[in-house]
């Protein structure tokens, strides 16, 4: 049996080229740092004494700087290449973290969180523009996920480490620990990625092929549409749902770094190996209408309101399962559908729709929980997503429109 999953895990790494593993190594670095983000619903509410309202709104424009970020970043990877694109975002990005910790305003966190956003997720479309120019067709899928495995691994070690600082030392490190690793990132990845520019189809007149805009793509227009209904409901496990699992479980920050920790682990350990089984055998609008279903139940789960810390750890579990099944199909289902010279716009459009559900969801959020509480919030998310899965499985199954 061991030798079977050693096996397993081999062939699932095996063809992926030499500059895609240091570029996870790269999200590695960044994604060890991840504290903050987790916490920061936390932060706002019980240390800098911030409404629901004021923390959606502050959440919100975040999604804005996000949106703004990861346009300018599409297009700034096309225009200039995605190396450049990649050390700015890190390295600002790790100065906005640290000059967090000095905020003490509702203004001031609204005008640094947006500038942080702009300038942290320019790296989305970046990255994966840098993942397509060093692989090439099957092992895009496989790319994708040795990528989602390194930022999982550390989201994992992140939040676990970020919680203890939290609650034994208290919120201050976990600004300058986050904005040091971003850094570290940034000059890893200078000193051991030898500059590259992006890949384009007609290397021999030097001229890449730009075929249809990304804005003027219908099919790709609706595959959005439907992600960011489920983004909707994914982007309130990252703002809202440590402040739940605080309220309602009675789980101290370390307790809750922890449970969010497992949701990287269990990435980390079986996303890879279920891509390299499932891809190119099960149609991927297929796999991430799954996804978007599991998500979905996962919400729908906490709406009886079940106290027991059993409840929170199932529903992970099963969230942590869309995620398998929805992203990394959803990531290269939408690098495939693109020509290399639009790649970078295709790209920023997929990360602009979690960026514009991180703009909604904050607000929405915080909206039915002061007015409805927390149960309608998860039951609309849940059904977000399931009408996101039918959506979905739809546009595989229309006998009018094509799709990989």
């Amino acid at each position: 049996m061991f030798t079977k999953t050693w096996h397993l895990y081999k062939d699932a790494f095996s063809g992926i080229n030499k500059e895609v593993w240091l570029l996870a190594l790269v999200s590695l670095i960044n994604r060890s740092g991840t504290m903050v983000v987790p916490f920061l619903t936390i932060y706002l509410k019980s240390k800098m004494g911030f409404s629901y309202l004021e923390i959606g709104i502050i959440m919100s424009v975040f999604g804005v700087g996000s949106l703004i970020g990861t346009y300018s970043g599409g297009k700034l990877t096309d225009k200039i290449g995605f190396y450049p694109v990649l050390f700015w975002s890190l390295f600002l990005g790790g100065l906005s973290f640290i000059l967090l910790g000095f905020l003490t305003s509702f203004l001031a966190w609204c005008i640094s969180i947006t500038i942080l956003g702009m300038v942290g997720e320019a790296f989305r479309p970046a990255i994966y523009t840098g993942l397509a120019s060093y692989s090439e067709g099957t092992y895009q899928t496989r790319g994708t996920s040795l990528i989602r495995l390194a930022v999982n691994l550390g989201i994992s070690v992140g939040p676990a480490i970020g919680g203890f600082i939290a609650y034994n030392i208290g919120f201050a490190g976990l600004f300058w620990a986050d904005g040091l690793t971003c850094i570290a990132a940034a000059i890893f990845m200078r000193i051991f990625i030898p500059y590259k520019t992006n890949k384009t189809s007609n290397p021999v007149e030097n001229a890449p092929v730009l075929g249809i805009s990304a804005y003027k793509d219908v099919n790709f227009l609706i595959f959005i549409g439907f992600l960011v209904f489920t983004s909707l409901g994914f982007m309130q496990f990252f703002l809202l749902i440590p402040m739940y699992y605080k309220e309602h479980f009675m789980l101290n920050e370390s307790q809750i770094g922890l449970l969010l920790a497992m949701n990287g682990m269990m990435i980390v350990l079986f996303e890879m190996p279920l891509v390299h089984k499932l891809e190119n055998k099960i149609p991927k609008l297929l796999l991430i209408a799954l996804g978007s279903g599991f998500l979905g139940l996962s919400f729908l789960l906490l709406i009886p309101g079940f106290t027991g810390w059993w409840v929170a750890v199932i529903s992970l579990v099963i969230l942590t399962l869309g995620e398998i099944f929805n992203m990394p199909f959803a990531n290269s289902f939408a690098m495939n559908q693109a020509s290399e010279g639009r790649r970078g716009q295709y790209m920023a459009l997929y990360a602009m729709a979690y960026s514009l559900a991180h703009i909604i969801a904050p607000g929405l959020g915080s909206f039915f929980i002061e007015n409805y509480g927390y149960s309608s919030l998860w039951a609309l998310n849940g059904f977000l997503c399931l009408g996101s899965m039918v959506g979905f499985y739809f546009m595989q199954r229309h006998p009018r429109l094509k799709y990989i």
